[in-house]
């Protein structure tokens, strides 16, 4: 059996720019049949993005 080694992955380190948020909801936008859910996680992400950024 191989072991698996897992990294910590957080969405908001990879929105350094607006254009990147813009791209980041559009795909999301795309790519989930408009799921409510996930367009809803989506724009928490980059809300987080804005607040991390800012203070």
């Amino acid at each position: 059996m191989t072991n698996m080694m897992f990294v910590q992955y957080n969405t908001t380190d990879h929105l350094k720019s607006e254009k990147n948020i813009a791209a980041y909801l559009e795909a999301v936008t795309e790519n989930t049949e408009d799921d409510p859910a996930c367009i809803a996680d989506a724009r928490n992400m980059t809300t987080l993005t804005h607040e991390t950024r800012s203070g």
